[in-house]
């Protein structure tokens, strides 16, 4: 008898258990020329996730990858933005704390995850397939075990054929986007004066329309990508680093932070004071010598 109770619950568990997958919302009607997102969904079965990585492949023939929403998903502190590369949107990022779902409207149960919102713009007339191209869900168990999840896929049509005007439509379709980038900080993670590992520059910068495209460094009076952490490696004097948020639309907000040199303002003051003092008692010498 007790064998068969468990082996009930055990069965009852089974059966009312949530499948994990990864699954897109997709407007039913897009027209072409038409600017609209697109959500990467997470069920994620009932358990606590707090990162994910993941790759999506989308038809280029009719898409054009124009951003994402910041505001759109609960990815809040992204290790890499989302970026096309060559067809395949690539993202990563870490969910603090971890989360399970949610809270649909009634408040009683736990709803699916908007991860993000991806912006695209429709070109072209027809129909194709968005796919999860790779995706890797870890739990929030402090061992960093993977999620199963199923990869769902979903079709994509475009229904009105294009009209006058529809070149400016795409190509100028996040004028609407006039902001720049919020304001961000930059932190400065300090090494020892003999360590192997140089100081990081760590950065986040937020983007609510468009989202963040890349960083830009000024080096030598050109602009390099760059990503954080960003590797500082000490001078012998303090110089002024520059940081550059630039957006999906254009728009860039800049932020500066002083890099501490070897030989800071105080050991400088403190090597001219003992030149000085030096200087000054091998005079006195030499002229009591004489």
């Amino acid at each position: 008898m007790k064998k068969l109770i468990i082996i009930l619950v055990f069965l009852g568990s089974f059966i009312t258990a949530k499948a994990a997958d990864i699954s897109f919302d997709v407007p039913s009607n897009i027209n072409v020329g038409q600017k609209f997102s697109i959500d990467i969904v997470l069920e994620t079965g009932g358990v606590s996730i707090n990162s994910i990585d993941i790759g999506v492949s989308y038809p280029k023939d009719l898409l054009v990858f124009k951003g994402y929403q910041e505001s759109g998903g609960i990815i809040k502190l992204w290790l890499k933005h989302p970026e096309d590369k060559s067809g395949v949107i690539q993202m990563s990022g870490i969910i603090p704390g971890g989360v399970e779902g949610l809270y649909t409207p009634n408040k009683t149960t736990l709803g699916p995850l908007t991860l993000v919102r991806l912006l695209f713009v429709a070109k072209e007339l027809g129909g194709g397939v968005l796919s999860i191209d790779h995706s890797t869900v870890l739990l929030n168990d402090g061992y960093g075990t993977e999620l199963s999840h199923n990869k769902l896929n979903n079709s994509i049509n475009i229904t009105k054929d294009k009209g006058v005007g529809f070149e400016a439509t795409v190509e100028n379709s996040n004028t609407d986007d006039a902001e720049p980038p919020e304001p961000f900080d930059l932190s400065l993670v300090k090494s020892s004066y003999f360590s192997r590992t140089p100081s990081m520059l760590i950065f986040s910068a937020i983007d609510s329309v468009s989202g963040v495209k890349k960083y830009e460094m000024n080096d030598r009076g050109e602009w390099a990508t760059v990503s954080s952490p960003l590797p500082m490696y000490r001078g012998f004097f303090s110089k002024q680093v520059t940081i550059r948020a630039v957006d999906y639309s254009g728009n860039i907000r800049e932020s500066n932070i002083i890099i501490p040199g070897i030989l800071s303002t105080i050991s400088l003051v403190s090597i001219a004071i003992l030149i000085l003092v030096f200087a000054y008692t091998r005079f006195s010498w030499y002229k009591k010598k004489r």
